[in-house]
């Protein structure tokens, strides 16, 4: 088990690609494909919003509680 395993890092410090790299390259690409997901997903919503020619987005609405300021995130349309 740990044979198989050691003898796979050095097949990819043979082949010139340090680990690290390797691992920092994956994560980019996953974190770059996940962004690229949201931003799409975001322009869909805001255009069926327009459609209904309602605009909405979030505000923060606060109070106070027992001395505390308490706040709160509301979607607000118009």
């Amino acid at each position: 088990m740990f044979a198989r395993s050691a003898q796979g890092l050095d097949r990819r410090t043979l082949v010139g690609v340090p680990v690290k790299e390797d691992m920092m390259r994956r994560f980019l690409l996953v974190g770059g494909t996940i962004l690229a997901l949201i931003s799409f997903g975001n322009r869909a919503s805001a255009a069926e919003q327009e459609d209904k020619g309602k605009t909405c987005r979030m505000e923060q609405q606060c109070h106070w509680e027992n001395f505390k300021k308490v706040c709160v995130w509301v979607k607000v349309c118009r």
